[in-house]
């Protein structure tokens, strides 16, 4: 599943320990839909820009193992995806081992180098082109790597251990803060927390998105490959400050449900001109099929 990847990352995988109340543990034959959307808002004080997006994806995850070393799960498209649909993307299914840090491991890797194959046949896409950016109707990177799926699929792991005031390290943020419990009850509980952002690496995801237009406009066949001529000059940024906030919601069962992320961006240019930014993620997930009650 390609997308693009430029912004702050918001995947935010995390290992916590302790928990108020221990989830139901996942067995083989659970099946979960998660649904992911991201917005973006953005202005500008004097009405010079102005800019908005927004966007989804849908995948279905089953637990098909229960390891002494983690989970097996395996990803894939919902059931009513076409094949017309499936040809389009070489990612899925995808078969991953989520071991007890939190981590993924790729346990289909052959299985996607053959699908990555007949995707650039289909698409008569050189392996030339691989790790080149193109613009459709935005900004595509063509990925040629099997490995790169797990960077595509941990933004839809909600299986966090969840503790009141553990400090939780928010990709993006200057330093960690502490996780908080805001609301518990019968139905479930909340569990929020908010961090500073680190204006370096704004300023860093601004050179990288500024390369990528770069190279999709001239031609180039990596952005480090543009010229200085061809080079997109975004706004010169003097100041850059902002915050990043989560919010986690989890069921009566302990399991994770939701799990919504926004960051509040404010950037002044050399020019003076205050520019606010505001991100969204959310990821929703469902139990929709259990291999017993819970």
């Amino acid at each position: 599943m390609s997308r693009v990847l430029v912004g702050l990352t918001l995947a935010l995988v995390a290992s916590w320990s302790g928990a108020n109340a221990q989830p139901v543990p996942d067995r083989v034959g659970d099946t979960y839909e998660i649904r992911l959307q991201h917005e973006t808002r953005s202005e500008a004080s004097d009405g010079s820009r102005s800019s908005s997006s927004q966007g989804g994806h849908h995948i279905i995850e089953r637990v098909i193992a229960v390891r002494d070393d983690g989970l097996e799960l395996e990803f894939d498209f919902p059931p009513d995806t076409t094949e017309q649909e499936r040809s389009r993307e070489w990612a899925l299914p995808a078969r991953v081992l989520r071991t007890s840090s939190g981590d993924f491991q790729l346990l289909n890797h052959a299985e996607l180098e053959q699908r990555i194959d007949a995707w650039l046949t289909r698409g008569g896409i050189p392996r030339e082109a691989c790790g080149q950016w193109i613009f459709t109707w935005t900004a595509f990177k063509i990925e040629c790597d099997p490995q790169s799926v797990i960077a595509t699929l941990e933004p839809f792991d909600l299986r966090p251990d969840l503790r009141d005031g553990a400090l939780y390290a928010l990709p993006g943020a200057i330093g960690p803060a502490p996780l908080q419990v805001i609301r518990t009850d019968e139905t479930g509980a909340s569990y929020a927390t908010t961090a500073q952002l680190d204006p370096e690496l704004i300023r860093s995801e601004r050179d990288e998105a500024e390369a990528i237009v770069a190279q999709v406009t001239s031609g180039a066949a990596s952005p480090e490959d543009r010229s200085a001529e061809d080079a997109f000059q975004a706004p010169v940024l003097v100041q850059i400050e902002g915050s990043i906030s989560m919010v986690i919601e989890t069921d009566a069962a302990g399991r994770v449900i939701s799990r919504v992320t926004t960051i509040e961006l404010n950037t002044v240019d050399a020019e003076g001109v205050i520019e606010h930014e505001t991100r969204t993620e959310s990821v929703r997930r469902e139990l929709v099929s259990s291999a017993s009650p819970g």
